[in-house]
């Protein structure tokens, strides 16, 4: 959509967010705003409203605050924000006035310590920008709606790391074979016993080592125990925080998510949170290829998934006709052909550049 016509009578929807918001790897001919204006007009009819994309790939938490400040001028009636991926992997919430607290939570309390004062300077930083988009539009009367990220907990996987320093050549000693013996274990299909072994590793890192949490998940799979290894795929995909000597992939950890839904909550914004969406529409409790194509951009069931259900809370926020996820999501219409399949090649290729294992990337 090249020109954005004057506001109308029609109601208006701005959909603003990251690359997961632009539909990465069908973007343009496919994408979460299309889906959700077509599916309100398949509900609504002439009564839908216009949504206009503002989402944009590689967007931060500064990017979407300005885009928020320019948008006010089109006059919308609802905004939609889906976005906390961006948050804490590129480290922009960082500057140099924040190096003396970071060496000092380092030198206090280790690298659990930094961990603490970088979950809380990025807290901060995400409280502040709430504030400005919620004083923005509150002045307007608008509701705004934040869409909350999910991540591919099934089939992602981090590249090996081992255990940050531990204070002690002993523990670190200690955790390498403690590891050697889990590893074995888990070869052997002995998951109680690897299961010792990854609990007394996890005694001396506190989470903060993705190896450690992986070998748990992996032991809680073996035993048939899919709440613990959700648990523990949680806490390898959030320990990426605290290791700046690579780059990992987008995501929204544990600590974003619970930031954005005190805040939203304290201004009156309405939530929807993959999270809890997923699981309940497709009776998973851990979300794989089904839902995304990558670490955590969405397949076209995914979009469909996700846009229903915002859809459903705007609906309840004033539009007419509220209608549930199930109602909504026959209007949702699918890609086509040529958009799958060229999505499905791309994220083959960036599957691959990731270091992701062979069965992944054969699959896209």
């Amino acid at each position: 959509v090249q020109n954005i016509p004057a506001k109308s009578e029609r109601r208006r929807i701005l959909l603003l967010g990251e690359s997961v918001a632009r539909g990465m790897f069908y973007d343009p001919g496919y994408t979460p705003a299309q889906v959700l204006e077509q599916l309100m007009s398949g509900h609504l009819g002439g009564e839908a409203p216009q949504v206009i994309d503002l989402a944009r790939t590689n967007a931060t938490m500064a990017t979407l605050r300005r885009i928020a400040e320019q948008a006010e001028q089109l006059a919308p009636d609802m905004v939609a924000i889906f976005a906390g991926n961006n948050w804490a992997g590129n480290r922009s919430y960082l500057g140099e006035g924040h190096a003396y607290a970071l060496l000092a939570g380092l030198r206090e309390g280790g690298i659990n310590g930094l961990r603490r004062k970088l979950e809380t300077i990025l807290a901060a930083e995400i409280g502040k920008l709430v504030d400005a988009i919620a004083e923005l539009y509150a002045r307007r009367g608008v509701p705004v709606c934040w869409v909350l990220p999910e991540f591919n907990l099934g089939d992602w996987r981090d590249p090996k790391v081992y255990v940050h320093w531990l204070q002690t050549p002993e523990a670190n000693e200690r955790w390498l074979a403690l590891l050697a013996q889990a590893e074995a274990a888990l070869a052997r299909g002995e998951f109680a016993q690897a299961r010792v072994a990854a609990e007394a590793m996890l005694a001396l890192d506190h989470g903060d080592c993705a190896t450690t949490a992986y070998v748990l998940a992996a032991c809680h799979e073996g035993l048939g125990q899919d709440g613990e290894r959700r648990r523990y795929l949680e806490m390898a995909k959030d320990a990426s925080i605290v290791d700046f000597t690579r780059s990992y992939s987008p995501r929204i950890t544990a600590a974003i998510r619970r930031q954005l839904l005190e805040k939203a909550a304290e201004k009156g914004h309405r939530v929807v949170d993959l999270q809890q969406v997923f699981p309940a529409a497709t009776g998973e409790a851990i979300a794989g290829k089904e839902m995304f194509l990558d670490y955590c951009h969405l397949t076209s069931q995914g979009i469909r998934m996700s846009m229903a259900a915002l859809g459903e809370e705007l609906l309840q926020q004033g539009l007419a006709k509220p209608a549930s996820l199930e109602a909504l999501l026959p209007h949702a219409p699918w890609p086509s052909d040529a958009d799958e399949v060229d999505a499905h090649l791309l994220a083959a290729i960036h599957n691959a550049h990731w270091g992701q294992v062979n069965d992944v990337v054969l699959h896209y």
